[in-house]
């Protein structure tokens, strides 16, 4: 059968502004956007406020926020930040994630940390903190070897899954270690084994 979606209607405004350094390089980065529901009315009619700015600060350091306002909720309904150093062998990531909604409320810590040893060697690793359940909830690390006809990566991967009990909302622990080997251009394969699953 065929299924129809009509369209609505929508208008959406955006007003960016930057400024550069005495070199032309970005120096700082602002975006406001505002989306109108034409055909909806109240509270309906005005999407979420998105509010964008970014600093490159010295050389290797930019600063990110985006902030969401949402009109029914009367409240933000995204918070996101970043802080990230992007050096010739190190990058380093740190964020924040706020998420408010109907249902659920998120609100968690993200690292990344990716070390690049020389020219064929890199390391990599990444953990997840969920500041609501006050638990670790991923983790990753892993090295990677590039030469010129293929290249290794093996990664360990720890990840904590919400599951629906009688009891209530338990969470499982699943840790596998994927092992990827690439054939340039064309051709990747990819190998996984889980270690072990806990029950939390």
């Amino acid at each position: 059968f065929l299924t129809t979606t009509k369209i609505q209607e929508t208008l959406n405004l955006s007003v960016s502004n930057f400024l550069l350094d005495q070199e032309g390089k970005e120096f700082f980065y602002q975006n406001l956007k505002q989306s109108y529901f034409l055909e909806q009315e109240g509270d309906k009619k005005l999407g979420e406020l998105i509010n964008e700015f970014r600093f490159n600060i010295f050389k290797y350091y930019t600063v990110y926020n985006t902030i969401t306002y949402n009109y029914r909720l009367k409240r933000s309904s995204k918070v996101l930040s970043n802080i990230d150093y992007k050096g010739k062998k190190t990058t380093i990531h740190i964020g924040h994630v706020y998420e408010y909604g109907d249902i659920k409320e998120s609100n968690y810590l993200n690292t990344s940390l990716n070390f690049k040893y020389n020219e064929r060697y890199q390391y990599f690793g990444s953990y997840q903190y969920d500041l609501e359940e006050n638990k670790s909830f991923n983790w990753s690390a892993g090295w990677s070897l590039d030469k010129r006809c293929r290249d290794y990566k093996l990664t360990i991967n720890s990840q904590t899954k919400p599951i629906l009990t009688s009891s209530g909302v338990s969470y499982i622990r699943d840790r596998i270690i994927y092992f990827q080997i690439g054939f340039k251009p064309f051709i990747q394969l990819e190998f996984e084994h889980e270690i072990e699953e806990d029950k939390e």
